[in-house]
């Protein structure tokens, strides 16, 4: 849990303007990564932006703060920044955190393959909530035998920091994201997010079946927990109730499929679990503000 210390109290009276996309990731890039040695380029001072961002603690000790929130923090630490979130470091003798920003072209992109990385929720989406959010103190720990591959990965993406269309960076983004979210299962971060809330079980069953029928009997099923108690647990972690977030899932997932198949429209509606085209066209252009035929016309 968050310590009300006066370090703490001194990093956040130090915030540094939001900065968007265009800022970091101009040109074409689809991500970029680079290394920040707080002894030479000094203290990382709150901020936010409206891209996500990976972080990797390669060394040093001090405090990250995310949202509402400080706590300690310690090299091997793993860590996902949403976009719009206040977040920022103060290490105590100098601390290297590895950054990695990732624009919306890659994770649309890559998003089907991303979804089926074993821990890419925990990591993206779950452990950040429950920081930021919930001030629970939850992160992923690099193993030591990744420690080889991690530093592999990282000197292949700052030598590269690839643009648009750059398939060798974008690889070894995805083998990256792969390997921490594989580590985000492990070191006891499952289990803590599990103890905290067993809606957790609940959203996994929508990753792996929102091309069927889901209701809301059936996650309460999943989760053991009463509809009033899901309910809670899903504002809590999604800031959505369950039927909003299964119909995001399927929006989202279905605008991939438009992006990168050539599938017909009815044949994406159907495999993420709409009823028919025109069901389907009515919620993408309510959420989107676009056709399903016009973004797929766009993207391309």
């Amino acid at each position: 849990m968050a310590k009300d210390t006066n370090k703490e109290l001194e990093i956040n009276n130090k915030i540094k303007p939001f900065f968007t996309i265009s800022d970091e990731l101009n040109e074409g890039k689809t991500l970029k990564a680079y290394v920040h040695d707080e002894n030479e380029y000094g203290e990382i001072d709150i901020h936010s932006h409206d891209f996500y961002e990976i972080n990797v603690v390669l060394s040093g000790e001090g405090l990250h703060t995310l949202g509402e929130y400080t706590y300690p923090v310690s090299g091997g630490e793993i860590y996902v920044i949403p976009p719009l979130v206040n977040h920022g470091y103060s290490f105590l003798d100098g601390g290297k955190v590895f950054h990695l920003l990732l624009s919306d072209e890659f994770l649309d992109g890559y998003e089907d393959v991303l979804s089926r990385a074993k821990g890419f929720n925990i990591l993206f989406d779950i452990e950040p909530s429950l920081r930021g959010k919930r001030g629970v103190y939850v992160s992923a720990k690099l193993s030591e035998d990744k420690t080889d591959e991690l530093e592999y990965l990282i000197s292949k993406l700052i030598t590269i920091n690839g643009v648009n269309g750059d398939l060798a960076s974008e690889l070894h983004a995805l083998s990256l994201i792969t390997l921490l979210s594989t580590e985000a299962t492990k070191s006891g971060v499952k289990e803590t997010v599990l103890s905290v809330s067993a809606a957790v079980s609940a959203l996994d069953y929508v990753a792996d079946n929102y091309g069927s029928k889901i209701t809301l009997d059936d996650l309460t099923k999943v989760a053991k927990l009463s509809r009033t108690a899901l309910i809670d647990e899903f504002k809590k972690l999604t800031d959505l109730t369950p039927n909003e977030y299964v119909l995001k899932y399927r929006l989202t997932t279905a605008k991939n499929y438009l992006a990168t198949t050539n599938k017909k429209i009815v044949e994406v509606a159907l495999s993420c679990g709409f009823f028919d085209s025109a069901h389907f066209c009515k919620e993408f252009k309510r959420a989107f503000k676009i056709t399903p035929k016009e973004f797929r016309e766009r993207y391309r």
